[in-house]
């Protein structure tokens, strides 16, 4: 049942009540949500860094304070951000210097973004409490896990990390530590929430009506357009944002609705058998099972599949993932992620094809444009690796190209659970099972690395004193 579709534009900025926390399980289009809600800068790259008047126009636009205006005026502010500089500095969320400017284009630290949206969001005394701005978002889990010099500029992922947080944390007011009950989403968007649960995508269903179109969704029966992918919600009982697009009624926020669903996921190495509708498997090494509801939709790498045999549930080099969307400790969907690696060997950017070492080719016009998205074909050539996530029954999903490299010396190798493991500069990665390697590398060799979807070795490289000072170089050149 829908809510009254209101937007409380001033209760936040008035009673500084904002707080930020987490809800980062299902982050992975965070930058699509906050796009769709006005807060994201959409030309903007993740790794760029976000300067003092971006900053402040997207905390606006996050706390729903458009409406709020300031006579503050600083002589060295662009017209686009004069009004959001000026909001942000008379709620003390941001400082502006003596001589009435405010250095729109320095970059903002963490340090920077901890103190903003801390304030913004009413937990003042928890950073009292804790000893400043930056222990208050750690404690409210802010920002991903591991994040370290808090100096440093922040990045734009980095930022659409702590605000998609933001979006589900629970509220404090002046003087209160702890939260209210609300978070920052019940208090800016209050009122636009519909609930249901999602029983057809475009490569997913429970009984083949699939809706091949990755803009439309089925939510109890009734077929939604939505401006967002909602794919990886099939199955799930959400809350989701319908706004009017064009006229037509259009999904621009989805969220699993909170305490009714039950997500177990399952590493390999856990899993000891699949038989009959259940898995078994360790956990704290004790033996569990999970059982399969009877009308159990399986979803192999995004899409439906019929397929349901041994080697399909238990993926070697893949993740398991079971949803209980109705509390009767039966899952309802397995997820299976399980794509293949391969290497690319030529592309042809003037008919839109790139070829694999293994003699598979994809051409861009054979697809759904959704498969190739992401996928730069002048970025890539030979040599370059993919992730192709496709199953029997819905055929190529999805493409993605493989970026993430690491360069280090190899400092130890072994074996661990039946996959292969390297140490570089004392990290710890597991080889992935299809990894390419051209030379086995030897220890105290520098090597290059290119880590699959998962984080696994998909390739290594042993580079030369050339190599090396190539890389060198770059490194230079790039500030790094």
């Amino acid at each position: 049942m829908p809510r009254s579709f209101l937007r409380k534009l001033l209760c936040l900025a008035i009673a500084a009540l904002m707080a930020l926390s987490s809800l980062t399980a299902f982050a992975d289009n965070k930058g699509d949500i906050l796009n769709s809600l006005g807060v994201g800068i959409t030309d903007k790259e993740n790794d760029d860094f976000v300067t003092r008047a971006e900053f402040a126009q997207m905390l606006v636009s996050l706390g729903g304070m458009e409406n709020l205006s300031d006579s503050t005026v600083f002589s060295d502010v662009p017209d686009e951000y004069k009004a959001a500089c000026s909001i942000v500095c008379k709620f003390g969320y941001m400082n502006y210097y003596e001589d009435m400017t405010f250095h729109p284009n320095d970059y903002v630290t963490r340090e920077d973004c901890a103190k903003a949206v801390v304030i913004m969001l009413g937990h003042k005394e928890l950073a009292k409490y804790t000893g400043g701005y930056v222990n208050a978002a750690k404690k409210l889990k802010l920002f991903k896990s591991g994040s370290a010099d808090y100096k440093g500029n922040i990045t734009y992922d980095e930022l659409l990390e702590v605000f998609y947080n933001a979006l589900f944390t629970e509220t404090g007011t002046p003087g209160v530590s702890d939260g209210v009950g609300k978070t920052l989403f019940d208090v800016v968007y209050d009122g636009d929430l519909y609930e249901g649960k999602i029983t057809s995508t475009a490569y997913c269903s429970f009984n083949g009506d699939e809706t091949g179109d990755v803009r439309r969704v089925r939510i109890d029966g009734a077929v939604y357009k939505t401006a967002i992918d909602v794919s990886e919600f099939f199955g799930y009982d959400v809350e989701f944002v319908l706004r009017d697009i064009d006229g037509t009624d259009t999904i621009t926020f989805v969220i699993p609705k909170d305490g009714k669903n039950t997500l177990l996921e399952l590493e390999y190495d856990d899993i000891i058998n699949y038989s009959g509708k259940q898995y078994s498997y360790y956990e704290n090494s004790k033996r569990r099972t999970a059982n399969l509801a009877d009308s159990v939709a399986f979803v192999l790498n995004g899409g439906t599949a019929s397929k349901a045999d041994k080697e399909t549930m238990i993926p070697k080099d893949g993740t398991v993932r079971l949803l209980d969307s109705d509390k009767d400790s039966r899952y309802d969907v397995v997820f299976i992620t399980a794509p293949k690696l391969k290497e690319v060997s030529a592309v042809n950017a003037s008919k839109e094809a790139v070829y694999c070492s293994d003699g598979t080719g994809y051409v861009m016009d054979d697809y759904d444009q959704t498969v190739f998205e992401g996928l730069e074909l002048k970025k890539i050539g030979k040599n370059t690796l993919i992730n192709v996530f496709e199953n029997s029954d819905a055929g190529v999903i999805k493409i993605v190209t493989l970026t993430n490299v690491v360069s280090g010396k190899l400092t130890a190798t072994g074996e661990e659970n039946g996959r292969d493991s390297y140490w570089i500069d004392d990290v710890q990665y597991f080889g992935a099972a299809d990894m390419i390697c051209e030379t086995v590398p030897e220890v105290g060799q520098d090597i290059n690395v290119v880590l699959d979807y998962a984080g696994r070795v998909g390739k290594i490289t042993v580079l030369s004193s050339k190599d090396i000072g190539f890389i060198i170089d770059a490194a230079k050149e790039s500030g790094m």
